[in-house]
């Protein structure tokens, strides 16, 4: 079966063989002449391994460009000359170079009592490598060049075969991307062209229906932006108008709480309660900041009969004011432990105490 993907000469080439490059290199002899036997031996050793395709290098046998393969090889007698034959097939790169002259026959390395990567050993000579050349060191003459054509056919007709080639394996490249067979006719390609064209219109506006979606869905969110913006500006408007008004409510509460410690000192000092020392009224302001209701309930039950207007004065005012203090809270204590009640209670009970006992003093 020939590969779609390379076109077969139409005609049997002319091989030259050589044994300068493989086999007699190590011992500088140059083997000069074949004899019929030693062609017949190479195809024998060839069928031997099973006829496998022979790569042929393009332009040269160091090459590692492939331009095809031998797929037969065979001996013709002609006259009284007997030729190492060969059937080939060509890759589009070395048809090309052959159509246009420039690569022209086959150069063949053959090794005697080599050893074959199928069946080992091999006796006799073998075709080793195989190269399409521009000088194939024979005398074309006697010998059949590389061609395309039967001998026959005008380069025209060449020309069109190849094309006539090119256009069937674009086409057979083409079905196979649409999913048919190569033997498949023009009316199922072109029902698969057009059931692709529909699919493809049918992406085309599904496309277009997310691409509206989409544009919907931006124009939403830029309006959704804009208004976060506003209410984002509204929120940073409230916090700094709640800032404000609690600056303004701390500093009143301040005030407030300035003016009535005021006015519970003013209202002690009257009284005669609190002495008019500094030390005085700070004793009685942190006992006011820490504890305003304590410090009120004991300004209350504090002695009515102030030290001035028993007409003490100056430092004994304020010793009797704090003595006077400080017994009432030591009983104030002392009641409470005694008869597990509230020190609040205990301080009304221990001032009232304080003030029948020094009563008319």
């Amino acid at each position: 079966m020939i590969d779609s993907r390379f076109t077969r000469s139409p005609r049997p080439v002319d091989l030259a063989v050589s044994g300068e490059r493989y086999g007699y290199e190590a011992t500088g002899k140059v083997h000069k002449g074949w004899t019929p036997e030693d062609l017949d031996v190479m195809v024998t050793n060839w069928m031997t391994e099973g006829k496998p395709k022979m790569v042929i290098r393009l332009a040269s046998h160091d090459s590692e460009v492939t331009a095809g393969y031998i797929v037969d090889l065979f001996t013709e007698q002609r006259g009284d000359q007997t030729y190492l034959c060969a059937v080939c097939e060509w890759n589009d790169t070395a048809s090309d170079a052959i159509a246009e002259g420039k690569l022209i026959g086959i150069s063949v390395e053959a090794v005697k009592d080599g050893v074959s990567r199928r069946k080992g050993k091999l006796n006799g000579w073998a075709v080793y490598a195989a190269a399409l050349v521009s000088d194939p060191y024979y005398d074309l003459n006697d010998m059949r060049p590389v061609s395309l054509t039967n001998g026959q056919d005008s380069g025209i007709l060449l020309l069109s075969n190849r094309l006539r080639s090119k256009e069937t394996r674009k086409m057979n490249e083409l079905l196979k991307r649409l999913g048919l067979a190569e033997n498949a006719t023009e009316a199922d390609a072109l029902k698969a062209l057009d059931a692709l064209e529909a699919k493809g219109q049918a992406v085309v506006e599904s496309q277009a229906v997310e691409l509206s979606t989409y544009k919907t869905k931006a124009a939403d969110a830029e309006a959704l932006t804009v208004k976060l913006s506003t209410v984002q500006a509204e929120v940073v408007k409230l916090q700094t108008e709640r800032d404000t008004f609690k600056a303004e409510a701390d500093k009143l509460k301040a005030e407030g709480e300035a003016v009535a410690l005021s006015a519970f000192i003013d209202a002690g000092q009257r009284e005669g309660k609190i002495a008019t020392t500094d030390a005085d009224k700070a004793m009685w302001t942190d006992l006011w900041k820490k504890d305003t209701g304590l410090a009120t309930r004991m300004l209350a039950a504090a002695p009515s009969k102030s030290p001035v207007n028993s007409g003490v004065t100056g430092l004994g005012a304020r010793d009797v004011a704090e003595d006077a203090n400080k017994q009432i809270q030591s009983a104030a204590l002392r009641l409470s432990n005694e008869k597990n009640i509230s020190f609040d209670a205990a301080l009304s009970m221990a001032a009232a105490e304080y003030n029948n006992k020094n009563k008319g003093q």
